[in-house]
């Protein structure tokens, strides 16, 4: 039996105590995928101002399938982990 289920994560992002590009940069990962690379919020629209990022992602017999790219799932549930670019 084939299992889909479609998924959205909204995240929101806000630089609120950053005063220059490249100071906080970092990944978004979605399980073992990295799913926004080099994320810089100031870089993007500045400080004090909100940032969207809009993930869609599917589940498929324990694939998990982000932008085409998979990865295999052990869990019923997924970690999303911002990993900090050096």
């Amino acid at each position: 039996m084939i299992t889909l289920k479609l998924h959205t994560s909204i995240l929101i992002f806000v630089c609120l105590f950053q005063f220059g590009f490249c100071f906080q940069v970092f990944n978004v990962r979605l399980g073992n995928l990295d799913i926004v690379e080099n994320l810089d919020i100031f870089g993007k629209v500045g400080r004090a101002v909100a940032h969207d990022e809009i993930i869609p992602f599917k589940v498929k017999n324990k694939k998990l399938i982000v932008n085409g790219r998979k990865d295999d799932i052990e869990e019923s549930s997924v970690s999303l982990t911002l990993v900090k670019v050096v």
